[in-house]
């Protein structure tokens, strides 16, 4: 064996070890890279979850502000409204699975509750609150509307 051919040995084991090196570097920065990307898209996955949630919470408040108006309100009814005749706890459910999970409570309010200085000619107006409670899994949103009515006096 030649000297030149010794030198040449050492030196090919020399690159073998410093490819070892560059390659568990690499190997290290793209299971890194790919971490942070699990990470991103697993946050991102959390917030439409919330996004979707928060969307049915507000419709189902709205529908139960809805239903509140047309139980105050109903159609071609001699009646006076009156809070009374609205339902605290409306079963939204009935009509299909949209609102499965989800809760309402509407509150009704008139201007004569609050005000003893109204006359009987003086307009008055119902406020209506309605608080929805949507939950699925381990994530829960609430969301409370409140809507006014006038009942406009001749």
């Amino acid at each position: 064996m030649s000297p030149n051919s010794l030198a040449t040995g050492q030196q090919q084991s020399r690159q073998r070890g410093s490819a070892l090196v560059v390659a568990i570097f690499v190997i290290v920065v793209i299971g890194a890279l790919v971490a942070a990307l699990a990470r991103v898209l697993g946050g991102n996955s959390q917030s439409v979850v919330y996004e979707v949630l928060g969307t049915r919470t507000f419709f189902a408040a709205q529908s139960g502000l809805q239903h509140g108006l047309t139980e105050l309100f109903p159609l071609n009814s001699s009646v006076a409204p009156s809070c009374s005749a609205v339902t605290a706890e409306p079963a939204l459910n009935a009509a299909n699975d949209a609102f499965a999970g989800c809760q309402v409570s509407v509150i009704c309010r008139d201007s004569n509750m609050a005000d003893s200085t109204l006359t009987a000619t003086d307009d008055v107006i119902f406020q209506l609150q309605a608080t929805a409670t949507c939950q699925a899994d381990e994530v829960q949103t609430q969301r409370r509307l409140v809507t006014e009515a006038r009942v406009l006096q001749p």
